[in-house]
């Protein structure tokens, strides 16, 4: 196995990507069936309700991400038995989080309408019940989430993302028969929870067959790894509570602070906005538990040639995308839910444009927890979710959604970009200088050629042609601009950010296996 490349490496990645799109495409398609159906109060409590729950799941305290890291090291060394108990050790302990977590919905349940005031008076009883729904099956997901990370520490992303693709189409199809059928949130609840609880069922079978000797039982649960448990799991829950505060605790506070509606915006602004992280995850999340396995051989120099490999691939892959998105947010938005979302496009350019700070520093993150060293970005990470919350009060009061995505790129440029991203770099002993330089190289011309030429087509004819056509033929032309702008982007990158072998040899490649470039 190649210290630079994890194992299974194309194969998860394609499957990531694949769960990715799928994930985006269903969004895409689906809201706005849902700002059609349920209006757009309707769809900001389904959208400011599905914010809260993800904050449940944070009462694993960093549990999950400890066992994909401590089973990784196991089968590294081929200690069964160890896995087993680690398994076991973690499910059984993660029941009791699950168990906090349904007496903590009860209490927002009820206090839902004194901690969200805008809510109208005839949402509140469906909003409840969506509630206390979701948050049962993220009360059952807890503990079963120990299987979805044995999969992960079998470097199996492949099983994994088929169970989650198929949950995402049934809960999709689900909620579209609901809407037809005229059902309203509290179906849609009903709908998501059953088909999610499935899958969870699913990766249970899976982790099963992949690891043989895993076994179920109380008896298995080992107090003696308790100590070391807890104090990577302490480091883990910090960067989890402190992540989930950074990218979800936005609409809630524009949801408090300026309004359902203002929720609704920023939500489809979000949505659009976020769509580069998730570009830049599945080339890394596979990189974790790689790391744990080069740490079980004090590999260093296989934790450095793995963070150079795949933040070069990130940075391909983030920065067209980030730019086409940032350069036609305006036409998107209208030619996506209409010019009553106008305000989400602005939403969209200041999301996108703090993602290229996160790029650079989203690999070593990875490999540095997946080295069961995470300190440093937890400590840095916990600050910047304090900073984030104070300034997102603050900022939503003087600008209103906008203050939102202000604040998300002020702490990812100030506390990401200027501190954690170096911490991690001096810790792999990469000079951080030498590969900012390389990134520079590398994109500054295909940036500047791509942007002038995105830039005209906003300008004519996109905006003309999205006012006075239908939603189909504008969401197409848009689609095609940003292609172009892409492919500008990627035909120049070709020159400036590879060397001749790496240009051979991807041309050897596409002749072997793209029938175009086979016959030319």
């Amino acid at each position: 196995m190649s210290s630079s490349q994890p194992e299974n490496y194309t194969r998860n990645v394609l499957t990531n990507y694949l769960t990715a799109i799928v994930l985006v495409a269903t969004g895409f398609l689906v809201t706005p069936v849902l700002t059609s159906h349920l209006g757009i109060i309707g769809f900001g409590v389904w959208a400011l309700v599905g914010s809260l729950i993800p904050y449940f799941e944070l009462l694993e305290l960093g549990l999950a991400s400890s066992t994909i890291t401590y089973v990784g090291k196991h089968l590294e060394s081929g200690d069964e038995h160890l896995v087993n108990r680690t398994l076991n050790t973690s499910f059984f302990l993660l029941m009791v989080p699950g168990a906090v977590a349904a007496g903590l919905a009860v209490g927002v349940a009820i206090l839902l309408p004194d901690i969200v005031h805008s809510i109208p008076h005839h949402y509140v009883g469906q909003a409840r019940i969506l509630l206390l729904l979701l948050a049962f099956d993220m009360v059952v997901s807890i503990p079963m989430d120990t299987f979805g990370g044995a999969l992960i520490a079998k470097q199996r992303y492949d099983l994994l993302n088929v169970s989650l693709i198929t949950v995402m189409l049934l809960q999709t199809l689900g909620w579209l028969v609901v809407l037809v059928l005229h059902g309203g949130l509290v179906d849609m609840g009903i709908v998501t929870v059953a088909i999610s609880l499935c899958g969870q069922t699913a990766r249970f079978i899976m982790a099963r067959r992949l690891i043989p000797s895993l076994k179920v039982s109380l008896r298995e649960f080992d107090r003696t790894i308790l100590r070391s448990f807890a104090v990577m799991s302490g480091w883990f829950s910090l960067a989890e509570v402190s992540g989930a505060f950074i990218d979800g605790m936005d609409i809630i506070i524009v949801g408090i602070v300026v309004g359902v509606r203002g929720a609704a915006i920023f939500a489809v602004g979000q949505r659009l906005g976020t769509l580069p992280s998730k570009i830049m995850t599945p080339p890394t999340a596979v990189v974790i538990p790689h790391a744990a396995r080069l740490a079980a051989r004090d590999d260093r120099q296989g934790m450095r040639d793995v963070n150079t490999s795949v933040t070069r691939k990130v940075m391909a892959l983030v920065m067209p995308a980030t730019l086409a998105l940032m350069l036609l947010a305006t036409p998107i938005v209208q030619a996506w839910v209409g010019p009553s979302f106008h305000q989400s496009a602005q939403v969209v350019i200041i999301l996108a444009g703090s993602v290229i700070a996160q790029a650079i520093g989203i690999t070593p993150r990875a490999v540095m927890a997946g080295s069961g060293q995470p300190k440093a970005q937890s400590v840095v990470m916990g600050i910047e979710a304090v900073v984030h919350l104070c300034l997102g009060i603050l900022l939503c009061r003087w600008f209103g959604v906008l203050g939102a995505p202000v604040t998300g790129l002020i702490c990812i440029v100030a506390l990401e970009g200027f501190i954690l991203i170096p911490i991690l770099y001096r810790k792999l002993e990469i000079p951080l200088s030498n590969q900012l330089y390389s990134i520079f190289r590398a994109h500054a011309v295909p940036a500047v050629v791509a942007g002038a030429i995105g830039w005209a087509l906003v300008k004519w004819p996109l905006g003309t042609f999205v006012d006075h056509h239908s939603r189909l033929a504008s969401v197409m032309v848009v689609t095609a601009a940003g292609l172009i702008v892409m492919m500008t982007y990627y035909g120049i990158l070709f020159f400036t950010g590879m060397g001749r072998a790496e240009r051979v040899g991807m041309v050897d490649w596409a002749r072997r296996h793209v029938p175009l470039v086979r016959s030319t």
